[in-house]
């Protein structure tokens, strides 16, 4: 692994360059949007979703933004397939508000080849932020926090898409793509 000189505190692996960078973007988070703390933040392995609940919360918040458009549709089939049972899922992230679901991310587990090593990543897709809680630096939040528990678990890469027909100033596409 890498290694990059620290200062006083020796030196750092890359995976503890990258968790610092993300623990650093997410306080920038919080000093911009002090609300964020009053959220329950929590992996799905401790919300007690379903994955009906999960796909019911996806496909109303996606139904704001892309209503009849051809899709991905995050169907419980779909989230059975590709997801742990919600009750082991230690990477997904789901945020809540006075006990709303008002956001969540999924992190689907995947493997990728690189020079005939097997690497663990993930595949972080599903964002979805429910329309009054947007702008308000939820969506990156939940983005960082599972890419965060993605590299606590020994992920070597996180990867997501975003759609650029939502790239509006402040949006999780001009904040990502732009990185």
């Amino acid at each position: 692994k890498s290694l990059r000189k620290s200062g006083k505190h020796g030196y750092l692996t890359l995976t503890e360059q990258i968790l610092k960078h993300i623990r650093e973007e997410k306080a920038r988070l919080i000093r911009k949007h002090p609300e964020l703390r009053t959220l329950e933040l929590c992996t799905f392995s401790k919300s007690g979703l379903s994955h009906e609940a999960i796909s019911a919360f996806i496909e109303k918040c996606w139904q704001h933004d892309y209503a009849g458009q051809a899709r991905i549709t995050f169907c419980p089939e779909f989230l059975a397939y590709n997801l742990a049972d919600p009750i082991e899922d230690e990477i997904s992230m789901v945020a809540r508000s006075n006990s709303l679901i008002i956001g969540l991310v999924l992190g689907f587990p995947a493997f990728l080849m690189c020079r005939n090593e097997i690497l663990n990543c993930v595949i972080g897709t599903g964002l979805s932020t429910l329309p009054d809680f947007r702008g308000q630096g939820l969506s990156q939040y939940l983005y960082f926090s599972a890419e965060e528990k993605a590299f606590l678990k020994d992920s070597r890469h996180i990867f997501a898409w975003f759609d650029g027909r939502h790239a509006w100033d402040g949006s999780s596409y001009q904040v990502f793509v732009g990185r």
